[in-house]
């Protein structure tokens, strides 16, 4: 029976998923000790399942667990985008206009948004609280006064519709954009700049004299005296890829690393959704650079 099947492979898969994740932040956790710091996958640490051991298996773009099982790990860090439930009203403004919103819009949404997500019900100036909202319309919603938790929220904020959506509801390309520049879970307004998304970069640069070019250029080439791929590792770097104007816009390590290791056997696989925060450690430490912040999973039976 296939109810049977699931059950059956279910404790295998998720044994499989949880020794991937423990494997890759062994890796991770080796570099941050011998370089003090975690900068980019470039910097080593993308292949971490081979690293720890596992043989790769080319036709399935996956690692071997054992005789049935495949393996496969995925990295986002949520640092190389703009943490958007924290930024200053300024800040949203300015990277708004970045991205191609009217200067004439921003003050507005940036007002309506901080209403949103702060915690009393008193509406600033431009701004929107429950009494600016249409309650009786069932597809409407209210300040819910707390951090957005989905971005899929800024849809039902004042103002947001008609600059982030199109005439038929859906997302736009700004819409799309301002998605890929943020983060609803990262902790600074300073990307990581090695891992910084298209769209955060291209605020990243906006108004600093900066060719964005020029950026990716340095972080896709290789380093001809060592042969390792480039970061950036400090402020000092920058001027390798003439970039000296993000020095106080931008930041040079992970933070908060999301890391999705999934198990799998035929049909039914085993998804293990972890974020972690990464904390500075002196090079050679044997602490754990590394805690929880929250863990999902998700099952697809066979």
């Amino acid at each position: 029976m296939v109810w049977q099947a699931s059950e059956s492979s279910r404790p295998q898969l998720e044994i499989a998923a949880r020794s991937a994740l423990e494997a890759t932040l062994a890796v991770i956790a080796n570099f941050q000790s011998i370089d003090g710091a975690i900068y980019c996958p470039r910097q080593g640490w993308a292949d971490a399942l081979t690293l720890a051991g596992f043989e790769y298996v080319a036709k399935e773009d996956a690692w071997r667990f054992d005789d049935k099982t495949l393996i496969d790990v995925k990295f986002r860090d949520e640092s190389g985008r703009y943490a958007l439930n924290k930024l200053s009203s300024s800040d949203l403004a300015t990277l708004l206009v970045a991205l191609g919103v009217s200067t004439s819009d921003t003050d507005a949404l940036c007002a309506c948004f901080a209403d949103w997500i702060d915690s009393d019900d008193n509406a600033s100036v431009n701004g929107a609280e429950i009494d600016d909202y249409d309650s009786d319309d069932e597809n409407d919603a209210i300040p819910p006064n707390r951090e957005l938790r989905d971005f899929s929220e800024i849809r039902y904020i004042k103002n947001f519709p008609e600059i982030f959506l199109d005439d038929n509801g859906n997302p736009n390309e700004l819409y799309r954009l301002l998605e890929n520049a943020v983060s609803l879970v990262a902790e600074s307004s300073r990307p990581n700049i090695n891992t910084a998304t298209p769209a955060a970069l291209k605020a990243l640069v906006y108004e600093s004299g900066t060719d964005a070019d020029a950026v990716t250029d340095y972080l896709e080439a290789t380093n001809s005296i060592s042969g390792t791929p480039n970061v950036f590792r400090n402020a000092s770097d920058l001027s390798r890829a003439s970039a000296d104007g993000l020095a106080n816009k931008v930041s040079f390590g992970v933070q908060t690393l999301r890391i999705t290791t999934t198990a799998r056997r035929g049909a039914a696989s085993f998804t293990l959704d972890t974020l972690v925060s990464v904390s500075t450690t002196t090079a050679g430490s044997t602490s754990s650079p590394f805690k929880i912040l929250e863990q999902t999973s998700n099952v697809i039976p066979e």
